[in-house]
């Protein structure tokens, strides 16, 4: 191949002067973004109302940090104090008492009015559930989300469902945090959900809640696949899991053996399963049917533990004593039945309650105590 001429040479020298400007624009005005965040915890292991930070590029222009999914959202929960740096913008965060706990995304506000997506954080308390992280990459524009669950007051055993937006390639699963810290302490665990089927609209499991499983409970849809959290669930109100039913098996003491016996004072001693057995105030028992024979002759409890209860006789009138008789010859089918529905409340709610109630009035306000 002959060399080219000089003049030859020098008509290309502006093409190659111009391919070099054009490489070099991109790094010149490079968009802002996140590449991860994190937040500083509080001694309860969650972000709340400490230092929120953003690592990325050209963050220098960032004026404003809003977190939320809806403008009420937003309102609740502040991100003041902004300090951008180019590769870094540290905020306040002060979260109202008000806001629910849960999963949030984050969006970065620049000076000229561009929204820079930042990923979503674990807000407030998530009692029982500290191992999760309280930032994930999943943005405010996300496909997929929550959008319902089917019941907020399931059983053990029960079928539940979550609706949504879901990839039905991805593997996913179930995540539940309690939001009563009273209800935390000594807990057993919290309740599960799986295995969890997919498809495109709906998550589906079986629930299940340990004896002793107390507490109001929101949740969270894992994305295995993808190590991410879901938007949406957040906003759902809050679960009350019934964990497995009482079952009686007999009745020992004074009372059990004997009408003459079981006087003023006396103890009954109830055995079974799947007792309540975190404290004695979680167990009510009745005696006779109509509301006449339970006020004449009342139990209160005194002791608990996994294998039974012992009450303690307390005599309103002396009409009634034939009646406890007859109902604690064990087994009857009238005692059982009505611990069951009793119990039941009182494993998740306030005792104080119609036990003719389909659901526990104040559960999905956090009155599990």
């Amino acid at each position: 191949m002959a060399p080219l001429s000089r003049s030859t040479c020098g008509a290309f020298l502006p093409l190659l002067f111009l391919v070099s400007v054009i490489v070099a624009l991109p790094h010149v005005n490079a968009a802002a973004a996140v590449t991860t965040a994190s937040c500083a915890v509080n001694a309860d292991g969650s972000c709340l109302n400490t230092t929120v930070s953003f690592t990325g590029t050209d963050l220098d222009k960032v004026a404003s940090v809003r977190i939320g999914l809806t403008p009420a959202d937003e309102a609740l929960i502040k991100c003041d104090t902004v300090k951008p740096s180019a590769k870094a913008v540290t905020c306040t965060l002060a979260v109202a008492s008000s806001a629910k706990a849960g999963l949030y995304p984050a969006t970065l506000a620049l000076s000229d009015g561009t929204q820079v997506e930042a990923g979503s954080f674990l807000i407030g308390n998530t009692y029982e559930q500290k191992s999760l992280p309280r930032w994930t990459s999943t943005t405010k524009s996300s496909n997929y989300r929550v959008t319902g669950q089917s019941s907020d007051w399931p059983s053990t055993g029960d079928t539940w469902s979550v609706s949504g937006t879901f990839n039905p390639a991805s593997t996913y699963s179930i995540v539940f945090y309690n939001n009563q810290k009273k209800a935390a302490i000594d807990s057993p665990g919290t309740p599960t959900c799986a295995p969890v089927k997919v498809t495109a609209t709906t998550l589906t499991c079986t629930i299940t809640s340990a004896n002793g499983v107390m507490g109001m409970y929101n949740f969270l849809v894992r994305d295995s696949t993808n190590n991410a959290l879901l938007l949406g669930s957040s906003s759902l109100p809050m679960l009350a899991v019934n964990p497995p039913l009482p079952e009686v098996t007999g009745a020992s003491g004074d009372c059990a053996t004997s009408s003459a016996s079981c006087v003023n004072g006396a103890a009954l001693t109830i055995t079974g399963t799947n007792f309540n057995y975190r404290s004695a105030a979680y167990q009510q028992f009745f005696v006779g049917v109509t509301s006449a024979q339970r006020r004449a002759i009342q139990l209160a409890t005194t002791a608990v533990d996994k294998k039974g209860v012992t009450e303690q006789r307390v005599l309103r009138e002396r009409r009634g004593a034939d009646h406890l008789r007859h109902q604690l010859q064990l087994p009857q089918s009238g005692v059982p039945a009505v611990l069951r529905r009793r119990e039941r409340r009182a494993a998740q709610c306030h005792p104080a309650r119609s036990r003719h109630d389909r659901k526990p009035k104040g559960c999905n306000h956090g009155a599990a105590y």
